[in-house]
């Protein structure tokens, strides 16, 4: 049996050295998300961009305790202390805020993902407790690096200098029917193809993000996540790419229309 001391994590604070033990019986992911989230502050997941830029403020972790490191410790004890602590106070209490404003008191699951919430590749990583860099969570339509965690990423209209290979059909059939081609090298009797198109069968977890187009004036878009959805029975057809159909949480009409409406990107009415 586990004990106490390896079901807790201690959280040291500076000055007073306080410890606190957050528990981890509360949830059935709640250790493993816990330790992860550990991790991501001590900057494990970091690449050596994210290093060069949080590398005097990621915290310490060890065994099952994080703190702060000494920089950030230093800096308790400065002059202006008590502005900085004013100033980390009111960053803390606006994070709880802006979570309690988005989230509220609703369990999504794991991975933690808001139904019609935005995101990007990136963000996801964190969430479904990736353990590698997370700079590295990208991929091009279908990522399987978290399975049976499987995220699929659809842009809607493509540029008019798209390659062929890559042109993939996708479109809603209806508010609750997607179709999907899949990345072009995927065939139905791959072990890959067969996690997808049998996944209930499988326990594969396929997770639908959408978005109506990759890049608006320059921007970047973030996808849209539009729920756990599952291929529907019989749908599959050809190879590389295969083609089969989504059965999808009922998308509100008002997000639906947006999103089956095409515009002219490169036209501005006068």
């Amino acid at each position: 049996d586990e004990t106490d001391q390896e079901r807790t994590i201690h959280v040291v604070f500076p000055e007073e050295r306080n410890i606190t033990e957050i528990w981890l019986y509360d949830h059935p992911d709640g250790e493993e998300n816990i330790l992860n989230a550990c991790n991501f502050l001590a900057g494990k997941f970091f690449d050596s961009t994210e290093e060069k830029t949080y590398g005097d403020v990621i915290m310490n972790f060890e065994g099952n305790t994080i703190s702060l490191n000494q920089n950030v410790t230093n800096l308790f004890s400065a002059q202006n202390k008590e502005e900085i602590c004013k100033w980390i106070n009111d960053y803390i209490e606006y994070a709880l805020l802006r979570y309690d404003e988005e989230f509220g008191r609703v369990d999504f699951g794991f991975p933690f993902l808001k139904p019609y919430g935005k995101y990007s590749m990136r963000s996801i990583a964190p969430l479904c407790n990736y353990e590698k860099i997370h700079s590295s969570f990208r991929g091009s339509g279908l990522l399987t690096s978290a399975k049976p965690q499987y995220f699929i990423f659809v842009d809607l209209y493509k540029a008019d200098d798209i390659r062929e290979e890559i042109n993939y059909h996708d479109k809603f059939i209806t508010p609750s029917v997607f179709q999907w081609q899949s990345p072009n090298n995927m065939t139905q009797d791959s072990d890959r193809g067969l996690d997808v198109i049998e996944n209930t069968a499988r326990h594969t977890h396929l997770h639908l993000f959408v978005r109506k187009f990759k890049e608006v004036e320059g921007i970047p878009q973030d996808f849209i996540y539009l729920g756990e959805v599952s291929t529907m029975p019989g749908t599959a057809k050809g190879d590389c790419p295969v083609t089969m159909n989504f059965a999808i949480p009922e998308v509100p009409a008002d997000l639906y229309n947006d999103f089956i409406t095409d515009v002219d990107r490169t036209k501005v009415e006068e």
